[in-house]
């Protein structure tokens, strides 16, 4: 499987398990990834869970803020509220 290949997988299962409009540390996703995803997917450690999420901010695949050492990852979208009750 190529580098690619291999990344994208990653970033699909953590995506998974991200909540829009939330953001989460590497650290954040790890735990999640460990408590929640198949054995075959869990991530090794925080720093592959790291590469994976830089790899995809990098192509625009998910949003990243802050600073070097402290980043939040969240979705690129941002949820608006569809069919909100009006008041009648």
């Amino acid at each position: 499987m190529t580098m690619v290949a291999n990344n994208t997988r990653r970033v699909e299962s953590y995506m998974s398990i991200m909540q829009p409009n939330q953001h989460y540390s590497a650290r954040e996703i790890y735990e999640m990834a460990c408590s929640q995803l198949q054995k075959n997917v869990q991530p090794k450690s925080t720093s592959t869970v790291s590469n994976a999420l830089a790899w995809a901010t990098r192509r625009g695949i998910v949003k990243r803020k802050g600073t070097s050492g402290r980043y939040r990852y969240s979705l690129p979208i941002e949820l608006e509220v569809y069919n909100q009750p009006k008041g009648e």
